[in-house]
């Protein structure tokens, strides 16, 4: 049998990065692995970023994009970056064992996160979405609404 985890779902928002942070406590709190997910645009490939992260990230084995030439995806990517490296360090510093998991290509972002919801899954963690106030994303609601596994929506 796989062993247990809790998925974090994250993007380049603060809504992930609390997100991030509440699943690293629930985490430690039920003694499983977390697995950090992010959808990455189709034109972003899993190389090392070494030119736009700190050292550190690529040290730690981050796969995450080459430069694109569209400034705000680059900024997105620097902060995706940023996101996933605060949770890994937050992860190993509070005893969790965590891995990142960097999905790329196209294709429906709840239907790519819903596969990663493999045997073992205890819950999801992701951000609720930045909509209208009492109104969920679309990501946020989609995989609620389909998810075997209790899903954790963080405001």
């Amino acid at each position: 049998m796989e062993a247990e985890y809790l998925l974090v779902a994250i993007s380049p928002s603060e809504q992930s990065r609390r997100a991030g942070k509440l699943a690293v406590r629930l985490a430690k709190q039920l003694g499983v692995e977390l697995r950090v997910l992010s959808v990455m645009p189709a034109q972003v490939v899993g190389s090392p970023l070494d030119h736009l992260v700190k050292p550190s990230a690529v040290e730690a084995g981050i796969q995450s994009a080459v430069t694109v030439p569209d400034s705000a995806l680059r900024r997105d990517l620097i902060a995706l970056n940023e996101i996933v490296m605060e949770l890994l360090d937050e992860s190993r510093a509070s005893g969790v064992n965590a891995s990142y998991v960097p999905l790329s290509g196209s294709g429906d972002v709840v239907s790519r996160i819903l596969s990663e919801v493999k045997r073992g899954c205890v819950a999801v963690v992701l951000g609720a979405g930045e909509r209208r106030p009492g109104r969920l994303g679309n990501v946020a609601e989609g995989v609620a609404k389909r998810s075997p596994v209790p899903v954790v929506l963080v405001p």
